[in-house]
């Protein structure tokens, strides 16, 4: 079993470098120290093309750096198995995509369950009250019922970030 190293930094990069074979070897991210404690606020900035998402792939553990190390949650992602970032990410980082992939005929309640997996039969009363929690702190505790297609698109990107906030 992996365990999540819950005390030290969130993310700890040291020389991480990410590069694509191409015939000019080109470098995207890199090489880059970052560390970032747990409540940090990080805004990552840049043109178009400047390797932000590839740099956020290696902090989500969807990518892994072509040399250096990526410290993930107290995982070391760069040389970690694929189960292993899966269980990384399913327990220690919280997605919002610029597109909220929310299921239009599902409630908000059940598009922010969706960040414990499938929707089982019977979600279990802590988690409903989890994510209904997190929807209150956006402000959509009066909402939790409505379909996703039927809200707003700033209600929708609130419901996203509640599904990235519920496993805090």
């Amino acid at each position: 079993m992996t365990v999540i190293d819950a005390a030290g930094p969130a993310a700890l990069l040291a020389g991480c470098t990410k590069e694509y074979e191409a015939p000019d070897r080109q470098v995207v991210v890199g090489p880059l120290d970052l560390r970032v404690d747990r409540g940090d606020y990080v805004a990552i900035t840049g043109p178009s093309g400047s390797g932000k998402t590839t740099f956020l792939s290696i902090l989500g553990a969807l990518d892994r750096p072509s040399r250096g190390r990526a410290t993930i949650g107290g995982i070391e992602s760069s040389e970690a198995p694929a189960r292993v970032l899966a269980r990384l990410r399913e327990s220690f980082i919280g997605f919002v995509f610029q597109q909220y992939h929310l299921f239009a005929r599902r409630t908000a309640l059940e598009n922010v369950l969706m960040a414990f997996g499938p929707p089982p039969l019977h979600p279990g009363e802590e988690r409903v009250a989890a994510c209904v929690l997190a929807l209150e702190r956006v402000g959509l505790g009066h909402r939790t019922q409505a379909p996703a297609g039927a809200l707003s698109g700033g209600e929708q990107q609130r419901v996203a970030i509640a599904r990235a906030l519920v496993k805090r």
